[in-house]
C-alpha cells in the first residue's frame, strides 16, 4: 500500500511541476468569443498565451482551473492545492497582433499546510519534517525545522504565436517572504518537488522556457518544451543553482470537451550525488548531476 500511494504520488507530483510551474492550463483560440463548438475548444494548444473567453473555463485532475472573467481577464487556481497551498493567478491578456500573443502574470500562494501537515494534506514526514520528537519532549519545539508563514508572490509572462502550430515563451519569477518562522530546508532529492517550493525553501525561483504544440490529428496534439531553472543559494556545500527540464506529451480528444494528457518529464538537476573516481590506487568522490524521467497524466475538461 506505500508503494502504490509513492507511485500514484510521484504521477501527481510530476504532473503538477509540469503543470504549476506552467501557470496556463488547456488554452483556447485567440479570439475565443468566434469558436462555439465545445470539441472545436478542446483542440487548441495548452501553456499558451490564449485564454478562456468570458464565462468560459477549463479545468483538470492535476491541471488548475481558469476561468474567463472578461475576454481579455482570467483567474486561476490549482484545486487539488486549494487547502494546501491556497493560491490565485490573474492573467492579463496584453497584445494580440497577427496571430502574436502576450499575456502578463501575477499571483500569490501560501505553501503553509503542504509543508506542515501530514499526508494527505500536506508532505510532513515524507519531505519536511513532522516534528514528532521536538513537540514532544519539554522545550523541544525549537530543534525542529518547522516551516514557517511563506507567502509566495510571482510574476511572468508568455508570449505565443501560431493557432493549429503554437510556439511560446515563459518567463517568471516567484519569491518566497517569511511572514513568521523561517524558510524551509531545501529537499535536493526529488526535483519536481524542489522546483515546486523552491521559493520556499532557496527563496527564490526563476524561469525560461519554450514550448512548441503541434496539431497532427483533428482530436491529436503532440508538444515538446524545455526550461531553464535557477534558485537561490543553497548551504554548504553550495550544489549547483541550475536545473534543466524537458518534456515530451500527447494530448488525445476523447469527446467533446474532454482530454487525455500524457508524456514524459525529465529534469537535470544537482541532487548532491556523487560517484567514486578511481586514479592512480586511490578512490575520490565527485559530485554529479542527476537525470531523472517522471510520468505526467491528467485528464481536462473544457465544457
Amino acid at each position: 500500500m506505500r508503494m502504490l500511494t509513492l507511485s500514484v504520488f510521484i504521477v501527481a507530483l510530476s504532473t503538477l511541476s509540469a503543470t504549476a510551474l506552467s501557470a496556463a492550463p488547456v488554452s483556447l483560440a485567440a479570439d475565443v468569443t468566434a469558436v462555439t463548438q465545445p470539441s472545436v475548444l478542446a483542440s487548441y494548444a495548452r501553456d499558451s498565451a490564449s485564454q478562456p473567453g468570458a464565462g468560459q473555463w477549463t479545468v483538470g485532475i492535476f491541471n488548475p482551473l481558469e476561468i474567463g472573467i472578461t475576454d481579455d481577464l482570467s483567474v486561476l487556481t490549482h484545486p487539488l492545492l486549494i487547502l494546501a497551498s491556497p493560491n490565485v493567478t490573474l492573467r492579463y491578456h496584453v497584445t494580440d497582433v497577427a496571430g502574436f500573443r502576450v499575456v502578463a502574470e501575477a499571483g500569490l500562494a501560501l505553501p503553509r499546510l503542504a509543508m506542515a501537515a501530514p499526508l494527505p494534506l500536506g508532505l510532513a514526514g515524507w519531505f519536511f519534517p513532522a516534528c514528532k520528537v521536538s513537540t514532544h519532549e519539554q522545550n523541544g519545539e525549537g530543534t525542529c525545522d518547522r516551516p514557517g508563514w511563506i507567502l509566495v508572490p510571482h510574476l511572468g509572462a508568455v508570449a505565443s504565436f501560431g493557432t493549429d502550430h503554437v510556439t511560446s515563451v515563459r518567463v517568471e519569477f516567484a519569491a518566497g517572504l517569511p511572514l513568521s518562522g523561517q524558510l524551509a530546508r531545501p529537499l535536493e532529492h526529488i526535483a519536481p518537488a524542489d522546483l515546486i517550493f523552491a521559493p520556499s525553501t532557496y527563496g527564490w525561483r526563476s524561469k525560461i522556457g519554450v514550448r512548441h504544440d503541434h496539431l497532427v490529428l483533428p482530436r491529436v496534439r503532440i508538444s515538446a518544451e524545455a526550461n531553464l531553472y535557477a534558485v537561490g543559494a543553497s548551504e554548504e556545500p553550495i550544489r549547483s543553482p541550475w536545473t534543466l527540464s524537458g518534456h515530451l506529451g500527447v494530448d488525445v480528444q476523447l469527446s467533446a470537451g474532454l482530454r487525455l494528457t500524457g508524456g514524459v518529464l525529465l529534469t537535470n538537476s544537482d541532487q548532491r550525488a556523487q560517484e567514486l573516481v578511481y586514479k592512480a590506487g586511490y578512490a575520490t568522490r565527485k559530485s554529479v548531476r542527476s537525470t531523472d524521467f517522471w510520468p505526467t497524466l491528467d485528464l481536462i475538461w473544457t465544457p
